[in-house]
């Protein structure tokens, strides 16, 4: 039998319900909460979703160091300075986040551990190898380099507001401390912008956006992002 049309037509059957899938997704009404099928976001602005399934995994890391901080003020830590920037980015920049993944991906193909990370990046303009306290990376590159059983390994391309990262740790520096402890690492940065210019642009898209809160989760409502607005109750 002529299998091969018959793999085409259903590919063809399953992109477009995925397309309407998210055509659907983008027509919620704005007052209303998630739908049931998103029982688990809980904060949307502008269209973007956020769920607890993204959030807590970086309130655990956090919490490591920081065992005394309330779970609002977790929350709202991780909303403001890495997940509601980064998924703002996503949005506005995805061509030019794509090309930045694709050279990340080219450099990791190559290199297998810190020193030919280090060796591969030498011509590339964003690359720092110094000490760093558990919150001073990115979040999710911090999660990595923390990590004492990837201690030397490179990771894959890692997601941050500016773009994605490649990291990798020399060495693990301990502290007397709880929480102070330090590692030695090369981060090397495939950016979409300068320092400068991001900070430039999430100021403008938060300012933007502020007022564009259409659910946040009642649990959730003291935690949301200090530069945003809670969405107004519903009139009865």
């Amino acid at each position: 039998m002529p299998t091969r049309p018959l793999a085409i037509l259903a590919g063809a059957i399953l992109a477009a319900a995925v397309a309407v899938a998210f055509a659907a997704c983008g027509e919620r009404t704005p007052s209303a909460p998630p739908a049931a099928t998103s029982a688990d976001v809980i904060l949307t602005i502008d269209g973007i979703d956020i769920t607890l399934g993204e959030l807590e995994p970086f309130m655990a890391w956090i919490r490591e160091t920081r065992p005394d901080v309330g779970r609002k003020t977790l929350a709202q830590k991780v909303l403001e300075g890495h997940l509601v920037p980064l998924r703002l980015a996503e949005r506005a920049f995805a061509a030019e986040r794509a090309a930045q993944r694709a050279k990340a991906v080219e450099i990791r193909s190559v290199v297998q551990n810190v020193y030919e990370l280090e060796r591969a990046s030498d011509a590339l303009e964003v690359q720092d190898r110094r000490r760093y306290t558990r919150l001073q990376p990115d979040l999710s590159v911090g999660m990595f380099l923390f990590d004492r059983l990837q201690e030397g390994n490179v990771s894959d391309p890692i997601a941050v507001p500016r773009g994605f990262v490649l990291a990798s740790t020399h060495e693990h520096v301990d502290a007397p401390v709880a929480g102070e402890d330090m590692v030695e690492a090369t981060q090397v940065g495939f950016f979409t912008h300068k320092v400068g210019e991001f900070h430039d642009w999430i100021e403008q898209e938060q300012a933007r956006v502020a007022d564009k809160v259409t659910y946040v989760h009642p649990d959730y409502r003291d935690a949301l992002p200090t530069w945003c607005q809670p969405p107004k109750p519903e009139k009865k």
